[in-house]
């Protein structure tokens, strides 16, 4: 799965890693069970706040997306 987030578009840093994480799931790049990088990991690769994607994993979770 291919993550990248764009720091000068008006979407969040979060709202940007949520919807890597759906076009994955939705385009069969990400199977059910599945886990996704741990937070400290992709925010490192991302270079992003570690807290920016525990947001985004916990709107995932919210929304049904994530177990």
């Amino acid at each position: 799965m291919r993550w990248a987030i764009d720091h000068d578009v008006r979407a969040t840093l979060q709202e940007q890693i949520a919807a890597c994480v759906r076009r994955g799931v939705a385009a069969g790049e990400l199977d059910v069970g599945e886990q996704l990088p741990p937070a400290a990991e992709l925010a490192t690769a991302l270079s992003v706040d570690r807290n920016t994607v525990l947001a985004a994993y916990r709107e995932l979770r919210d929304d049904g997306v994530l177990e």
